[in-house]
């Protein structure tokens, strides 16, 4: 998110890297990025990169979630990917899990960087109450994993949000949904149900908006809904009497297959 906000106000001019994910291309610096030749790249990259500015610069108020701690840099330049790198070259990238005190640097620059070109804009702050799915902690369990890093980033805005209290402002919108929401989860345990988005929402319009007059809450489709079949139940054999055993023989389990072809210093 630094590397995203030097960027739109033109600190940072960031190396053009493109990744072939087959039959698009992937920026590792950009969350998304929808092009299927490496001329439309180049061609939408100015118009991105304008557009990003003019954003942030009419921005009046930045709502900042962070989801958590695990991050993926070059190993040559430190600098961070903005999704999971799970296409190219493994052996350029490290892995990364930032300390309270990093995440409190990180934030404490983005806060410069607004200062410096929008220093009007307020800037509010959230968890997301979304679990990590996995975790490049070997030494941890993902539901460890997702504890601390939550842990983590829940006192690094404290702290941050402390420091700044006439320009940022912390939303509690992760503890509404972790232990405010009766039920919290749709079917996969994952996604925030529509019942846990309203109570977030009416928080929100309390806590920050003039208007408390009573708003429609759009509500999403459930997970259960989008699932066109049942589970298939050969499947779910293979998966408890044939995948997870080989795995566990082969020392793999928990992971994926291709952890076989993978030197364990990558």
């Amino acid at each position: 998110m630094r590397q995203m906000v030097e960027r739109a106000f033109g600190e940072w001019i960031p190396e053009k890297l493109l990744v072939s994910t087959r039959p698009k291309f992937m920026d590792p610096f950009r969350s998304t990025s929808d092009c299927n030749s490496i001329e439309s790249y180049l061609e939408t990259w100015t118009k991105h990169n304008e557009a990003l500015g003019r954003a942030l610069r009419k921005c009046e108020v930045f709502i900042l979630t962070l989801g958590m701690t695990e991050a993926w840099v070059f190993a040559d330049s430190g600098l961070a990917t903005s999704t999971s790198p799970i296409f190219g070259d493994a052996t350029l990238i490290r892995h990364k899990n930032l300390s309270v005190e990093e995440n409190v640097y990180e934030l404490e620059q983005i806060y410069s960087l607004f200062q410096k070109h929008n220093p009007n804009m307020k800037i509010i702050t959230t968890v997301s109450p979304v679990p990590l799915n996995s975790t490049f902690n070997r030494d941890e369990h993902v539901v460890v994993a997702n504890s601390l890093s939550k842990s983590v980033l829940r006192v690094a805005l404290e702290q941050f949000s402390q420091r700044h209290p006439k320009d940022v402002f912390y939303f509690p919108s992760y503890e509404i949904v972790t232990m405010g929401t009766r039920n919290a989860w749709e079917i996969d345990a994952r996604h925030v149900s529509n019942e846990a988005v309203e109570r977030v929402m009416k928080q929100f319009q309390r806590q920050f908006m003039v208007s408390q007059e009573k708003m429609e809450i759009i509500q999403t489709t459930l997970i259960q809904d989008r699932i066109l079949t049942k589970r298939s139940y050969i499947l779910r054999y293979l998966r408890t009497w044939v995948v997870h055993p080989l795995k566990r023989r082969l020392g793999i389990e928990g992971r994926p297959f291709n952890d076989l072809f993978r030197k364990e210093n990558q």
